[in-house]
């Protein structure tokens, strides 16, 4: 606004247009020198008055003018179209015409240029003015548009997330280094509907049905999806996709901008989450089929043993329930793996150096095959030993190794590495508990693992052998997560269809000692007995119960049968005050009816510290005895048994 002198608004307008230079390119003399006069007015400061295209050039790289006023026509072998269009892209700076007249060729010339405006000659001042002033602004502008375009760019090359954009119909026009590096492709590869071939055939028909409902519902649903890119060397990632659509001040749609997030690290370890509760699911199940597995075989094998003791059945009568024994006894060996994988077994613990249990298994299991000489143990002096049970362990590498033995590891040679780790501390990305382990690989160069088949190789009876009677029962795997998992360490399994496979097995180092020393509390002295012992005998099923019972009566017990642990417990106290006291107790570690075999003898311990207790139990182990002495069992009687299993453990 004005003063009421009119002074202080010439004054802010001066001050203003001092800040601009701007050069005159102009070939006529008269025409440059009102045109510098008339500038000089409107507060600018003019520079450089020029008349030819060559030095125009050269001129402007040397000031830097905030605008150069081109005339169109100029003498010389460069015109003022092409002065004008070498000082706007290589300097950036606007140019302005002045023309008199122009052909349309020549027009033509002039908007490929992208000019900043037009000034006729003769020119008024207000007109004057007024484009430089709309140049300067929209210059000024543009510059401000690419330093913030330069900004987005920056930011994008530099995120961890990968970025594209497409136009309104879905094809690509921008990705970032991101982008590029989960997809395998280069920013021209994935450009117009080339993109979607990154992603993995599997798929494709989803992302492309989620992409379809986004665009057609008018830019309200957003595209949300988690799913494979592959690169062409086939490389998969788990990414989460994100989309919206991309609008114009006025609201219409002009294409879609979105988002993609490696999400490979969360999957795997949903997967072994996954992979874990299943397991956990089925070993229960696992563990009860066993359970009564057992049950059923001891009902069988005592039956046979007592048939077996009848004097009138004929040898070839005797040879059928041998076979059937037999093959009882196979059975059983199945049902101690399905025990193994539903609890792990229990753990005798103590302080183990891997390099020499890995040893003793290839010395043990395949120092009379080919296999020995092409297994390489490469293990550093200083690892850390494990806190681990050793038989477990060992039957944990023997599994791997003979899995890597049947991949073809062989031929071309199989190799154990080992390395100390720490875990600082817990995290989502690891299933490892803060503190030192000791990292085994075991590594073969043979067929390895389709890629769709490496996520179920620790399910059980999963198998991608030839199935028989020997081999291909799909269990190995299964057995080894269960015991690593219960020493508190991990298993993984990385593979390449055609190069191999690298299993590696975390162990917790040892620290302290779990458990004290086993000590074996039987003195080898014979007992003494009673003309007919008495037996306690434990168990929910009846079936069991009628078997056992017949067994231990033929072998010259006295026995007393109940269903459950308060029962026993009770009529073991009756008996102690009647001064007719048990013996032995037979006491099943499981029952489905009420106090099981441990919380049995645990009170039983109390009301007699002497009781000598007998558990019979499924899981048939050495690390299982020892736990089971400590305890106070005097020993194990494991299902299935046979008569001369009861009278043997009865007798020691």
């Amino acid at each position: 606004m004005m003063n009421n002198n009119g002074e202080e608004n010439t004054h802010r307008h001066k001050k203003t247009r001092t800040k601009f230079r701007i050069m005159i390119v102009e070939d006529e003399l008269i025409v440059a020198q009102n045109l510098e006069n008339q500038l000089q007015k409107l507060g600018y400061e003019v520079p450089a008055v020029v008349n030819s295209g060559k030095e125009a050039i050269l001129k402007a790289a040397k000031i830097k003018p905030h605008l150069v006023l081109m005339d169109i026509k100029l003498s010389g072998s460069i015109d003022g179209i092409d002065a004008a269009d070498q000082i706007h892209t290589r300097f950036h700076i606007p140019v302005v015409y002045l023309t008199a007249y122009a052909d349309e060729e020549t027009l033509q010339r002039a908007k490929a240029t992208d000019p900043f405006g037009y000034i006729l000659k003769p020119f008024e001042l207000k007109k004057l003015h007024s484009t430089i002033e709309i140049a300067l602004y929209k210059h000024q502008m543009e510059m401000k548009l690419k330093e913030s375009e330069l900004r987005f760019r920056t930011l994008a090359d530099s995120s961890p997330v990968g970025i594209f954009q497409t136009d309104a119909k879905g094809d690509c026009i921008y990705v970032n280094r991101r982008w590029c590096e989960i997809a395998g492709l280069s920013p021209k590869q994935a450009m117009g509907s080339a993109w979607t071939k990154a992603i993995h055939p599997e798929d494709r028909d989803t992302i492309s049905r989620a992409w379809y409902t986004m665009t057609q519902s008018g830019g309200e649903l957003e595209f949300e999806q988690e799913f494979r890119l592959q690169t062409p060397a086939g490389k998969t990632t788990w990414v989460f996709g994100h989309a919206a659509a991309l609008k114009s001040k006025s609201r219409e749609r002009i294409g879609y901008i979105g988002t993609i997030t490696d999400i490979s690290v969360r999957k795997k370890l949903e997967d072994e989450l996954l992979t874990s509760k299943k397991l956990e699911a089925i070993g229960i199940l696992a563990g009860g089929i066993a359970h009564d597995f057992n049950n059923l075989l001891s009902v069988i094998m005592g039956t046979i043993s007592i048939v077996k003791e009848d004097a009138n059945i004929t040898e070839g009568q005797y040879e059928l329930l041998e076979s059937v024994e037999r093959a009882s006894a196979q059975a059983s060996e199945l049902a101690q793996k399905l025990i193994t994988f539903s609890k792990g077994g229990w753990l005798n613990r103590k302080k183990i150096n891997a390099q020499q249990i890995l040893e003793e298994v290839i010395q043990d299991r395949f120092a009379n095959s080919e296999a020995a000489e092409k297994i390489k143990v490469n293990i550093p002096h200083n690892l850390l030993p494990v806190d681990g049970d050793e038989n477990k362990l060992k039957q944990v590498f023997v599994n791997l190794l003979l899995n890597a033995v049947e991949a073809g590891g062989v031929e071309k040679g199989i190799t154990i590495t080992a390395k100390n780790i720490e875990i600082l501390e817990e995290n989502a990305q690891s299933p490892l508990k803060k503190g030192q382990y000791a990292k085994i690989t075991i590594e073969d160069k043979g067929s390895g693992i389709p890629e769709e088949f490496l996520g179920n190789i620790f399910d059980p009876y999963f198998t991608t052998k030839e199935k028989s009677s020997k081999k291909g029962l799909g269990l190995g795997m299964t057995i080894c997560y269960s015991i690593i998992r219960k020493h508190g360490g991990h298993i993984a399994a990385k593979s390449e269809e055609g190069k191999g496979t690298a299993v590696n097995v975390y162990l917790p180092a040892f620290s302290t000692p779990k458990d004290a020393p086993v000590t074996d509390e039987t003195d080898g002295s014979p007992k003494t007995e009673t003309t007919t012992p008495r037996v306690l005998l434990m168990d929910d099923d009846p079936v069991v119960q009628d078997v056992t019972g017949q067994m231990l009566k033929r072998l010259g017990y006295e026995v007393e049968i109940f269903n459950e642990g308060l029962q026993a417990i009770k009529a073991y106290k009756k008996a102690m005050e009647s001064n007719n006291p048990f013996d032995v107790a037979l006491l099943d570690l499981i029952n489905k009816q009420g106090m099981g075999g441990r919380e049995t003898l645990g009170e039983l311990l109390k009301l007699d510290p002497q009781v000598k207790a007998v558990a019979i139990s499924g899981f048939s182990n050495d690390t299982e005895i020892n736990m089971l002495k400590r305890e106070g069992f005097t020993a194990v009687l494991f299902k299935p048994y046979k008569m001369a299993d009861i009278e043997q453990v009865l007798r020691t």
